[in-house]
């Protein structure tokens, strides 16, 4: 009875440590944004190179009015992964928030670009849709009209 019971005191303990990003993004949607910071900040130790986590970081840290920790986090996730238009896009946000407006634009830019195709067409709108949340989040918005018709 007692190895039993250890064994599920122990099965249960590794379930509550075993957080992925759908847990987090629960969190952000419930707006739990200290539990959010926890998820991701474990993520991002135990994959350094998941740029997704490490947007979702900068967007908890946001919510939790540290934009410093918020910009620190964005330029993380950039150099984590590259190619990932997230980060930029969350990068862009900060930037448009400061009012720095060009480059927050050639943040953008950027995060598009690994979504476009020679002839202009885009193959994957999750770029489109972190910049777009990126512009419209913006307090300092002045992409407004461009977040809508871009």
């Amino acid at each position: 009875m007692r190895v039993t019971s250890f064994i599920f005191s122990v099965l249960f303990i590794i379930q509550v440590q075993a957080q992925n990003m759908t847990d987090g993004l629960l969190a952000l949607d419930c707006e739990k944004y200290e539990r959010a910071r926890n998820i991701f900040t474990q993520i991002t130790e135990k994959e350094p190179a998941n740029g997704l986590a490490f947007y979702y970081l900068g967007q908890a840290y946001i919510q939790l009015l540290k934009p410093e920790m918020a910009r620190e986090t964005f330029q993380k996730g950039i150099v984590a992964d590259t190619i990932n238009p997230a980060n930029y896009a969350g990068a862009g946000q900060m930037m448009l928030e400061e009012g720095k407006v060009a480059e927050a634009k050639q943040q953008f830019e950027k995060a598009l670009s690994f979504s476009r195709t020679k002839d202009g067409r885009y193959k994957d709108v999750n770029a489109i849709r972190f910049v777009a949340d990126a512009m419209i989040s913006a307090e300092n918005n002045k992409f407004n009209n461009d977040a809508v018709t871009h």
